[in-house]
């Protein structure tokens, strides 16, 4: 093994020449002391963990779970459905952290589809379409972000217009129209620029649109009667 492979995997480097955070090394003490020696652009050729194990997990959750969302409509149709979903990107084996994350969340109606959130590079709320971001130390290996939408029509007109839900519903009755949402993302890492994906996730809800019985209220509020007797005595008013 020649003097250069000894240092990679020793751990005689000096922290001082690494390019890597101090965690890097507690990490993995078997890489100690590597980015220091050959650099980082070396480290993935070696096949050891950096560039190689990365993972990035996705989730959808909505309060309560999949649920219905319920419409009481006198016309009998919906005009209009927004969202405004809550999700977590979950990141670990990211060589320097994640330098900000990519996703697309889109909407499905009756086989028609429509991307309702497509954004890049994401590491705070500073998009007109996130609402809230909340995230771990971005620069750390392993963390959570939570991912909060700002809300948005799922209805852009072409694909997924207000057709796509229930009109003309009668009166008495009530129909329903499943929506699935599925988000596909994506995180970089900050050392090397490596993207890795997320497997989708999907949340549902049905959209159940009532258009309630019409109902007529009688009361009588006054008699307005009268009545008389014989002689001058008068009459006398209800």
């Amino acid at each position: 093994m020649s003097e250069e492979a000894a240092f990679q995997f020793d751990g005689t480097g000096s922290d001082d020449e690494s390019t890597e955070p101090t965690t890097f090394f507690t990490r993995r003490r078997l890489m100690r002391g590597t980015a220091g020696a050959v650099g980082v652009a070396a480290l993935g050729g070696l096949g050891l963990w950096y560039g190689t194990q990365p993972s990035l997990a996705a989730s959808t959750f909505q309060e309560n779970g999949d649920g219905t969302v319920p419409v009481t409509t006198n016309a009998g149709e919906v005009t209009d459905v927004t969202v405004a979903p809550v999700f977590t990107l979950d990141w670990a084996n990211f060589g320097g952290g994640v330098s900000g994350f990519d996703f697309d969340l889109a909407a499905d109606v009756d086989g028609a589809t429509h991307t309702v959130y497509s954004e890049t590079g994401v590491a705070d709320a500073s998009a007109s379409a996130i609402g809230a971001f909340d995230a771990d130390d971005m620069s750390s290996y392993d963390g959570l972000a939570t991912v909060t939408c700002a809300p948005l029509s799922i209805i852009d007109g072409t694909n997924i217009t207000t057709s796509s839900f229930p009109t003309n519903v009668a009166q008495g009755a009530s129909q329903s129209q499943d929506v699935t949402l599925r988000l596909t993302s994506s995180g970089t890492t900050s050392i090397g620029g490596t993207s890795v994906d997320a497997a989708e996730a999907t949340i549902s809800f049905t959209v159940e649109v009532t258009n309630p019985d019409g109902t007529v209220t009688a009361e009588i509020t006054s008699s307005n009667a009268e009545a008389s007797a014989a002689g001058d005595e008068g009459t006398t008013a209800a």
